[in-house]
């Protein structure tokens, strides 16, 4: 309830100050304050904040600068920032759409992928079968304008906004492959899917599953995954996070439904020290191969809670770097303009409910992994144990699991 009134405050005092620009008087912006009296907030504790911004308005020597939008977010970010919680932000109305599009997993426009580099706006990658492929963009294109605005100075985020829009309707985009000259090429929208995870054969019997993060799709793409890897008779499986700095948790809940089929997925710890436990989608046809889990420094947040989950339930053994240890429960509130405040109002626990924040997941297993040798050392050493696990697999005694062999390896 208290985030909810916080939530409130923050709103109204936005909505004052946006108003205030407009010519509204000090006297209304209270009694929009007011509204929420009754809730317990303490108006009087934003007296010295309307004082100093009667001051910037009536004295500030170059009105002109003063941009009340930019204002108004940056006390918004000011009273998140004195909570001193790096989760607890504001996100403007493009950063938003943006989040929600990639929290979906799929969003309206041409298919590129944006960098902001040196000042310029650098097409990253173009996804098959998108306009922007079909139109001739190539990755390393420097993206110019868009519908003649030009791109100069502006954020990704921002430049995204411009792209994206209403399935069907056209979108003009200049790109410059050279110092010499440019491209103006029109295309229509379309929805674009992002994928969330790639899999493919390692050898006879083994899958290996890479999640890039956990979106809206993630539950239904892996689902297709583990049904292409049953008709190739995998029968373990390499799981891997690294890199995966989480998502929806509601995604990651249902990815564990098929891995898992039943028990405790994560514990949340409220900020009354009351613990909800939060259970795994029962699935009779969950596989139950053994499972080896990839994770490193930039695995977090739900991707822990599912190697934490794998871990726990003795499914799977991780192997690589300690985890990131994000542990923090973020709520998200739009706002009536289009923005959002996103806040911490929870910690999460394991399964076995273990704290994550700060801390991590130790893995069974470490390793360093060396970008610079052909082989991925990590990916190695998981494969190499589920394939001493199905060598000494049988069928009166399956493998199921790499504990009782790691056991056997370290003994």
């Amino acid at each position: 309830m208290k985030t909810r009134r916080f939530v409130a405050m923050l709103m109204s005092v936005a909505l004052a100050a946006i108003s205030f620009c407009g010519g509204v008087s000090v006297g209304w912006q209270k009694s929009v304050l007011g509204h929420h009296s009754g809730q317990g907030h303490d108006i009087e504790g934003f007296a010295v904040f309307w004082e100093a911004w009667d001051r910037l308005q009536q004295l500030f020597w170059f009105p002109g600068a003063l941009d009340c939008r930019k204002m108004t977010y940056g006390a918004v970010r000011g009273v998140l920032a004195s909570l001193n919680d790096p989760y607890s932000v504001f996100l403007e109305p493009a950063q938003h759409r943006s989040d929600s599009d990639r929290l979906q997993g799929e969003f309206e426009g041409i298919g590129v992928e944006l960098v902001f580099r040196e000042d310029i706006v650098l097409v990253s990658s173009v996804y098959p079968g998108s306009p922007a492929k079909e139109a001739g963009i190539l990755p390393g294109d420097s993206l110019m304008s868009v519908d003649g605005t030009s791109t100069a100075g502006l954020p990704v985020d921002e430049v995204q906004v411009l792209i994206r829009g209403p399935v069907g309707t056209p979108v003009m985009i200049e790109v410059q492959r050279d110092a010499a000259s440019s491209l103006i090429l029109t295309m229509k929208r379309q929805r674009i899917e992002v994928p969330s995870l790639a899999w493919r054969l390692l050898r006879p019997g083994v899958g290996y599953l890479h999640i890039r993060t956990f979106t809206d799709r993630t539950p239904t793409e892996v689902a297709r995954a583990l049904g292409e890897m049953n008709a190739n008779n995998v029968q373990a499986m390499v799981l891997d996070l690294r890199g995966n700095a989480g998502g929806t948790v509601e995604a990651a809940v249902g990815v564990l439904g098929q891995l898992l089929g039943e028990g405790v997925a994560y514990r949340e710890l409220g900020k009354d020290a009351t613990e909800t436990r939060y259970p795994v989608p029962f699935n009779s046809q969950a596989v139950d191969w053994p499972l080896a889990v990839l994770v490193d420094a930039a695995t977090a947040s739900s991707a822990e809670i599912v190697a934490a989950a794998i871990h726990d339930h003795e499914r799977g053994l991780l192997y690589g770097q300690p985890t990131f240890g994000k542990g923090s429960v973020q709520a998200i509130f739009p706002l009536n303009d289009g923005s959002s405040v996103h806040l911490t109002v929870a910690r999460w626990l394991s399964s076995a409910g273990r704290a994550l924040e700060d801390l991590g997941l130790l893995p069974d297993v470490v390793l360093e992994s060396d970008d610079e040798q052909a082989e991925d050392t990590v990916l190695q050493a998981a494969l190499n144990d589920l394939q001493r696990c199905l060598t000494y697999s049988t069928t009166s005694r399956p493998c199921s699991s790499l504990y009782g062999l790691h056991t056997v390896r370290d003994g």
